[in-house]
């Protein structure tokens, strides 16, 4: 509790900057900046989502590319170039990586929106 207080203290005379820059319209910005976080939210999710099926349509052709490079080795001609396939599939872990980023940052902006709208004010500051 008392690294809370102590915190506290040394955002004051911060506080204070950011409540002169802004005036009076204070009340109104904080609800502005609050829905603005939910909306921050909700598009992080949407790029979630697409990043997700970007990443759906480029297994499917890793999985495509893969069952033709099995079918030349099966067959012996091994002329078929296995670029595609790795290439591919790098490409695919890249967007699953991106859609979990964007997951977890939609979750932090929905769960605490106070948070991000305090650093939203706090660096008009600075």
């Amino acid at each position: 509790m008392e690294n809370v207080n102590q915190a506290m203290e040394q955002l004051k005379p911060l506080l204070t900057q950011v409540a002169e820059k802004i005036g009076q319209g204070a009340g109104f910005s904080w609800e502005v900046v609050m829905k603005q976080q939910i909306v921050t939210a909700v598009g992080n999710f949407i790029g979630a989502f697409v990043c997700m099926l970007i990443a759906i349509v480029l297994l499917i052709l890793t999985r495509y590319f893969f069952k033709e490079w099995m079918k030349e080795i099966e067959t012996e001609n091994i002329c078929f170039n296995d670029v595609p396939t790795v290439f591919i599939g790098f490409f695919a872990f890249i967007f699953i990586i991106f859609s979990f980023i964007f997951i977890y940052d939609g979750m932090a902006h929905l769960i605490n929106p106070a948070y991000y709208s305090l650093e939203f004010f706090i660096n008009l500051v600075k």
